[in-house]
């Protein structure tokens, strides 16, 4: 009599309980809410700085170590794309194509602790976006 072949057990290597499967998704979530939020200071001061080009005038950035470099000194340690990214802008001087309507994206620069203001057509209604600095 011939004994019938034993059935082979699959091994399942991926086998995930719903609790773990459940932090894993937390993790992941908050490392990608917190990517957001850079991503999102970034797009923000990247446009404070195309407005402030844009009126004549010129920043300078700084990492966290305190280097600091504009465009016409010397070489970022960090490419053009992610430079909003790994740098704050901490100076900044504006022409005289900068006004009110400029004025409120300074909002998006937390770290600006230089601003030259020379010849600008700015009232005191665009001085108060630069009380929160």
């Amino acid at each position: 009599m011939v004994t019938p072949p034993r059935k082979r057990r699959r091994r399942r290597f991926l086998q995930f309980t719903v609790r773990s499967l459940l932090v894993f998704v937390l993790l992941v979530s908050i490392g990608m809410s917190w990517l957001g939020v850079k991503l999102e200071r970034a797009r923000r001061q990247r446009e404070a700085v195309r407005v402030i080009e844009r009126a004549g005038g010129w920043v300078v950035y700084e990492d966290k170590d305190g280097y600091q470099f504009d465009e016409t000194c010397g070489e970022p340690l960090a490419p053009k794309w992610a430079r909003d990214f790994f740098y704050h802008v901490v100076q900044a001087s504006v022409g005289a194509d900068f006004g009110d309507e400029e004025m409120s994206h300074l909002k998006a620069l937390p770290n600006l602790t230089d601003l030259c203001l020379n010849g600008t057509r700015i009232t005191d209604a665009g001085l108060e976006h630069l009380q929160r600095l």
